[in-house]
């Protein structure tokens, strides 16, 4: 079985120049979700931010967040990876 997945920077490619969502581009990461191919978001923000985020907007909650940092998937109380950089 062949996975699919795509991996969306959320700040300029769903959000436009002054961070508001871009509908279209949510309507089309939704469409690819709906086709098979899992969609995720990554970005500098908070992992929080991002799973809430995915959760309100339909797509699925599983994002990067905080530079790569921490991952989180279907629970923000389930960390995959946590790495704190100082």
């Amino acid at each position: 079985m062949i996975m699919k997945y795509i991996a969306l920077d959320f700040d300029g490619t769903l959000t436009d120049k002054n961070h508001i969502l871009d509908l279209d581009a949510l309507w089309s990461a939704t469409m690819i979700q709906r086709m098979g191919i899992d969609v995720f978001m990554v970005s500098g923000r908070t992992a929080y931010e991002m799973y809430f985020l995915a959760k309100h907007t339909g797509l699925r909650p599983f994002v990067i967040g905080e530079n790569g940092g921490v991952a989180i998937e279907n629970n923000p109380i389930n960390h995959l990876y946590i790495k704190h950089f100082r």
